[in-house]
């Protein structure tokens, strides 16, 4: 069924956005805003996403906010409140006052900080700048939200699928590619990943839906960093490398604590509080498209 709504998309050269131009079930009522130059029809290039112009806005039913500064080590504390919140929080004043019905931000499980389970009542306690920025644009947009001016939040867990897909999941296919040996050989961590192809699927629910609120969409599979690795090295034709060093997590979980987190805790959500296909794209097929082994 296609969706009868207009769609602005700011920062459309962003991996999800690019997807979800692609795959998504409303492609012909689409407009991209977007600072680089990309090929295609309806795109407005526009190098500062501060000079969005009004009309965009007064043509859309919905607007979703893709343009972001994510983790990087190069970026300044300040570039993650001006891009994230004050940035957001500008276009978003732009929406409501031209007609805007629901605008969708694109946040992140970072705002929870390094929480092994999460659920409705969890406490938001980010510890770093691109989690308190997302925060903060969060709660800026839930204070906007009116009768005619509906907000979505997503925080979906790390993204993975597809050949382009940035993050850890390409780090370490890239370990694993190369044989080297890693020291998952016994770790029982739980935790849960989000495909795009289920993503988009997902966001083409909630906007038919026009849901509001916020939304934690993940897939329904939990793995270990060890069965990952399996599944990895088994869709490579490869022989994993496993070990383990007494202390190893616990030495980690006090020297690199960002780095323990994402390798060896747990991160599941509570299935009352997560949004899932009921038939979505698993992990080992997700694998396959990220190491192009379909």
């Amino acid at each position: 069924m296609i969706i009868n709504k207009n769609i602005l998309i700011i920062g459309a050269d962003s991996f999800v956005a690019r997807h979800f131009i692609q795959k998504t079930r409303c492609p012909n009522r689409i407009k991209l805003i977007s600072r680089k130059q990309i090929p295609g029809e309806q795109i407005i290039y526009c190098e500062d996403f501060a000079n969005i112009e009004e009309k965009h806005f007064d043509w859309a039913d919905v607007v979703m906010n893709f343009a972001a500064v994510v983790h990087s080590p190069k970026a300044e504390a300040e570039s993650y409140y001006r891009v994230n919140h004050q940035l957001m929080q500008e276009n978003a004043s732009k929406a409501r006052k031209n007609g805007v019905r629901l605008f969708i931000q694109m946040s992140s499980l970072s705002v929870y900080g390094p929480q092994p389970y999460i659920k409705a009542s969890t406490p938001e306690k980010p510890l770093t700048h691109y989690g308190k920025s997302k925060l903060l644009a969060d709660q800026t947009l839930q204070d906007m939200e009116t009768k005619l001016f509906r907000i979505l939040i997503l925080r979906p867990p790390m993204i993975y699928g597809a050949l382009d897909a940035p993050g850890n999941m390409n780090k370490l296919i890239r370990l694993v590619r190369k044989g080297w040996p890693l020291p998952f050989a016994r770790t029982k961590n739980q935790k849960q990943f989000l495909n795009i192809n289920n993503l988009i699927a997902i966001l083409d629910e909630l906007i038919e839906q026009e849901k509001t609120g916020i939304v934690i969409p993940a897939d329904k599979d939990r793995i270990s960093i060890g069965e990952l690795t399996h599944t990895i090295a088994q869709k490579l034709d490869k022989s994993t490398r496993l070990f383990h060093i007494p202390t190893q997590n616990h030495i980690l979980k006090i020297l690199f604590p960002a780095l323990y987190h994402k390798m060896f805790a747990s991160s599941i959500i509570d299935p009352d509080f997560c949004y899932s296909l009921s038939q979505g794209t698993g992990i080992a097929k997700g694998i396959e498209e990220m190491t192009g082994s379909t």
